[in-house]
């Protein structure tokens, strides 16, 4: 009796270590293996609490009360240690509705077989003995019971193994610590069905369980079980919108996601194992780039005469040894980047369009087109620092409309104005393009020469004069013509600042019109 009451005080141990995991692990629920290892550990501590029922010979309905209860937990521990496995190593994506309705037919059949054995004898198969804690041999629902639960297993620990192959540094540990608490109670039971056990009366499953879930705890807690998991294959390739596919060394495609399969139109059965140049048919460029064995990268047009625009990305996969293994093509749809970037410079061409029409306004005076007195304020200081400079000469003319105020009062300021419109026009077509023809501010003008001499200055204005004499001005059905005046200024020879040629250019204005108008002057040095 105190043997059995040694069992069943380690088995309660045993039964509370696993619910202290499972309450622990309560806060990861949400993360993905979270659910199946909280029902592993529940389904765990079920099994340890009744089979130390029965080790204390608490009274229950029927003579094997106690040890039947115990087969809930013994089928929820292998369904929810392959359910946990298939999360853990990111196969979760097989767990659908129908999936996990097949896994509960075999459990819920055995159940059934189990508690109605008196009536067939097809679990235990008459072997059962009252007073037997474990059972090694029984009829078909038994042998089938264990072909289930160590199948689901084994399956497990292969996703596991496989799973170790592919992870790195962490992950490895992570997995070496479940496969470590899977294989404990595995190798337990095994050798307790050859009969290599020292207690032939006990099941010591459930004991080597809690060890699992004690090396569970320490991977939750030290290693970061469930918090810091791997990202399967899965989410990262088969969910990418990005188009990926493998060549191996031959150039033959051995591996691609769904992205790819929708953007080349083709089906997985035809792509795989055929040639990359065959499936990138329409792309010569890129059948072009595969021949190199460096990492390259291309924008490409999906057909003549479409806009969808992808960038491919080609990237050399080399072995461990450094052999050459294939190559991984990355194809980004890059349309929308493509339009965004195309409407972005229209409307940078646009705007600059803009900021020099603008800046034109602001420079221009807007009845007769030439440059404004703003403008000459700017450009003539610009210039003549350059003919300082430089040492070279610069010139200045200063001239206005003779007799302007009558052609007002007697015509009217609309006449007027096109008399100025006449004039900008005439100094702008006979004028070079380096020289600046300002209005300074009513009728009077300022044409500034750069490089240009007095003389010089004087012998072109004065072509200006003579054809805007020459120009008939059709006002009100008849043709009259105006004459200018102007006087002549010269830096270094007359003036070395921008005041001193201004005053210097309306004196010598001044004298044109004393000595008659239609005149160019300089005045004398």
């Amino acid at each position: 009796m105190n043997v059995e009451w040694g069992y069943a005080v380690a088995l309660v141990v045993a039964g509370v270590i696993a619910i202290g995991v499972a309450l622990s692990n309560r806060q990861r629920q949400a993360y993905n293996g979270g659910s199946p290892l909280m029902l592993f550990l529940l389904g765990l501590s079920w099994w340890s609490f009744t089979y130390a029922l029965f080790w204390l010979r608490v009274p229950g309905p029927t003579t094997f009360f106690w040890l039947d209860l115990t087969y809930i937990g013994v089928l929820i521990v292998p369904t929810a240690l392959f359910w946990f496995t298939l999360q853990f190593t990111g196969r979760g994506r097989y767990l659908t509705g129908l999936s996990l309705l097949l896994l509960l037919i075999v459990p819920v059949l055995t159940l059934v077989l189990l508690w109605t054995d008196p009536l067939h004898g097809l679990f235990f198969g008459g072997k059962r003995v009252a007073g037997q804690g474990v059972i090694f041999e029984g009829g078909f629902g038994f042998y089938a019971n264990l072909v289930y639960g160590y199948g689901l297993v084994l399956v497990a620990v292969g996703f596991l193994v496989q799973a170790l192959r592919q992870a790195r540094d962490l992950y490895r540990s992570q997995i070496f610590a479940v496969l470590a608490g899977i294989s404990i109670p595995i190798l337990t039971n095994v050798l307790s069905l050859l009969g290599v056990t020292p207690f032939p009366n006990l099941d010591l499953t459930p004991f080597t369980f809690t060890v699992t879930g004690i090396i569970f705890a320490y991977a939750l807690f030290r290693l970061g079980l469930l918090d810091i998991v791997p990202i399967a294959r899965h989410t990262l390739v088969e969910q990418m919108s990005d188009s990926l596919v493998v060549l191996d060394a031959q150039d033959r495609v051995v591996d691609m996601n769904p992205a790819a399969f929708a953007l080349l139109g083709v089906e997985g059965r035809e792509a795989i194992g055929q040639p990359g140049s065959a499936l990138f048919g329409a792309w010569p460029q890129l059948n072009a780039l595969l021949l190199q064995m460096r990492p390259a990268s291309q924008e490409l047009l999906l057909g003549s005469d479409s806009e969808r625009t992808v960038e491919l990305q080609i990237s050399p996969l080399y072995d461990q040894a450094g052999a050459f293994e294939g190559r991984l093509i990355v194809i980004r749809d890059i349309t929308q980047r493509v339009i965004v970037e195309r409407q972005l410079r229209e409307q940078i061409a646009e705007n600059e369009e803009l900021q020099a029409q603008l800046r034109e306004q602001s420079i221009r005076d807007p009845l007769t087109g030439v440059f404004n007195r703003r403008y000459l304020e700017e450009s003539l200081r610009r210039e003549l620092a350059n003919a300082q400079r430089k040492n070279e000469p610069l010139s200045l003319v200063m001239l206005d409309i003779d007799l302007f105020k009558s052609f007002n009062d007697t015509y009217g300021h609309a006449v007027g104005d096109q008399v100025l419109q006449a004039l900008g026009r005439t100094l702008n077509e006979n004028t070079r393009t380096g020289d600046i023809v300002c209005r300074y501010g009513g009728d009077e003008f300022v044409v500034v020469f750069p490089g240009a001499t007095a003389e010089t200055a004087r012998i072109r204005i004065d072509e200006c004069r003579q054809a805007f004499a020459q120009l008939p001005i059709e006002i009100q059905g008849q043709q009259i013509h105006s004459t200018i005046s102007a006087g002549v200024t010269s830096y270094p020879a007359d003036s070395e600042d921008v005041d001193s040629l201004l005053n210097s250019a309306d004196r010598a204005l001044y004298q044109a019109k004393q000595m008659g108008k239609n005149l160019t002057v300089i005045l004398p040095r």
